[in-house]
């Protein structure tokens, strides 16, 4: 929207100023209200604004949270809780899970009428009532200590209606993202009769798993396609052991400020770009070539993300931005330490991905054009050229030059 915002005159223009409207969210507002009339397109805009504005002060979506939420979601036995152990052991106090099936559980222990009805419909393989849940959730959130900074709600929520009651009973919108563990039916009907020999649970039997996955693909699927179109879902394949998907989840946890800096390169062609990244890795830089990363990805198994992806890249259509992201978080967590800048070519595609990046993860270092003599860019490149001319951070090297001179210019950029 930076044709919008650009144009509009603002006194607004120091560091403070800036730091002062990012911390209040002022950005991300005015992102949503903005994203709300584009969509519906309403007669009367301007009442439209005012009260969608209302809306999100008495929904308390105007103030982030001290807490950020993390929704934990998958099949049974898909690996949920597991890895939420171990980010709680990785990061310490700052992390905790909370299972709302481990709440209901302790709750069926108490022996009281509200425990019965709890088990009765756990045995059976449904959902217990959105009101029973989120009353326990909300009161187990609330008594956690000020030092806990993340809390990964494990198993929630099992359907929309969960999730939108939640929401609104905390007051705080939608969550930081959902992580959603991926694992074939055979696999966690097999888990979860291997893992009743010893658990004892009343849930994981023969009889009961069949349901519980049958309830899961009926309810639970069609809340997890819900905040995919909410943009703040990320898939995450847990069909192998827990230390193969650990690296995988660890980098979406990763402060992006103790991530490289991304530097985007445009344009050019297969030459002039290993001649960027000759001068990135020579001066102890990174470079990712993202087309790579996602040719990867389809290519690794079978599993729902990377079928997603290689679905999307056979029909040339756009990979979803949430594991594009993933993608790009996991590919910058693995460069060898350590590394100030990482130049990335072949992401973004389009500036809506510009702008989700930026929201989503952090803002670019800059741009690097590798400008040619006839340049052939497409609407969408030319788009992404213009966004960071406009605010100062295009750097423009001649490809024409030859190798050595890309070599120099580059390495004088990251210098």
């Amino acid at each position: 929207f930076f044709f919008v915002f650009d144009s509009f005159p603002c006194s607004m223009s120091t560091d403070e100023d800036v730091h002062y409207l990012a911390q209040n969210d002022i950005p991300l507002i005015l992102d949503d209200l903005v994203a709300q009339l584009i969509k519906f397109k309403p007669l009367t805009p301007r009442k439209c604004l005012a009260a969608q504005l209302q809306s999100m002060v008495l929904d308390g979506r105007c103030k982030r949270p001290e807490r950020r939420l993390i929704y934990f979601v998958g099949g049974p036995a898909s690996g949920k809780g597991t890895l939420a152990r171990m980010l709680c052991e990785h990061f310490g106090e700052a992390i905790t899970t909370v299972g709302a099936g481990d709440l209901l559980r302790d709750e069926v222990k108490k022996g009281t009428e509200q425990g019965k009805m709890i088990e009765s419909i756990i045995v059976q393989g449904n959902i217990v009532p959105a009101h029973i849940t989120i009353g326990l959730l909300k009161q187990t959130i609330e008594a956690l200590p000020p030092t806990v900074k993340w809390v990964l709600i494990d198993g929630f929520p099992r359907a929309m209606e969960q999730g939108w009651t939640f929401e609104k009973t905390m007051g705080v919108g939608l969550p930081e993202f959902m992580l959603c563990f991926h694992c074939p039916d055979e696999l966690m009907f097999s888990r979860m009769v291997k893992r009743g020999a010893t658990s004892g649970r009343a849930d994981d039997n023969e009889t009961t798993a069949r349901k519980r996955i049958a309830t899961h693909h009926a309810q639970s699927v069609p809340s997890i396609e819900y905040y995919r179109s909410q943009g703040i879902l990320y898939d995450v394949d847990a069909s192998a052991e827990a230390s193969i998907t650990w690296p995988m989840v660890l980098p979406l946890f990763i402060d992006p400020a103790d991530l490289p800096d991304v530097v985007y390169v445009v344009g050019g062609s297969a030459q002039s770009r290993a001649q960027c990244q000759q001068a990135a890795e020579s001066t102890g830089h990174g470079y990712l070539h993202f087309p790579d990363l996602l040719e990867k990805e389809a290519k690794r198994n079978a599993n729902a993300p990377s079928r997603m992806v290689a679905d999307a890249l056979q029909a040339g259509l756009p990979v979803p931005m949430s594991i594009q992201l993933n993608l790009l978080r996991r590919a910058l967590h693995q460069l060898p330490k350590p590394k100030k800048y990482a130049l990335v070519y072949g992401f973004p595609k389009t500036i809506g991905d510009v702008l989700d990046t930026e929201k989503r993860f952090k803002d670019p270092a800059f741009l690097v054009l590798l400008a040619e003599d006839a340049p052939a860019y497409t609407h969408q490149e030319q788009a992404i050229i213009t966004y960071f001319r406009t605010r100062g951070m295009l750097k423009e090297v001649a490809a024409s030059k030859g190798p050595a001179a890309i070599v120099q210019e580059v390495t004088s950029l990251l210098q």
